[in-house]
This record gives structure tokens, sequence and C-alpha cells, in this order.
């Protein structure tokens, strides 16, 4: 599982970069991790499973609703 937070808004949707930062960015491999659990600035949790967002650097949390948590895991 990969921790993910975000502050940033765009386009009235929380903005979250699901790639690494560790020098140049790359994406998640599958082998690597099953699921993205995600925190927003409204402190909305979420778990996407990587095989929904693979490949993906970033999305916007509106369009994944369906995965958001009624509470922390």
């Amino acid at each position: 599982m990969q921790v993910k937070t975000t502050r940033t808004q765009a386009g009235g949707s929380w903005k979250v970069y699901l790639s690494t930062t560790r020098g140049e960015r790359r994406t998640y491999d599958p082998d690597e991790i099953d699921d993205f659990f995600i925190i927003d600035g409204d402190l909305n949790y979420y778990l996407i499973p990587v095989a929904v967002v693979g490949g993906l650097h970033a999305i916007h949390l509106n369009a994944y609703g369906r995965y958001r948590q009624t509470s922390a895991l």
C-alpha cells in the first residue's frame, strides 16, 4: 500500500500525485503495490486499487468517489 496526501485543488477537485517523488518521477508498478490510500485536504479517505489508476501520474479525486471510505482503515 502506498499512502498519498494532497492539499492541491484544481478545477474544484482535489488533485493527487500518484508517482514517486524520489529523483525522476515514475509511476508505481502493480508488482510494487496493491492499493493507494489517499487523504485529501478535507480529511476524506480513499482506497484505490493500483489496477484502477495504474500508469497515471496524477488523478482528480472527484472521479473516484466510489473509492471514498467512511472511516480510516
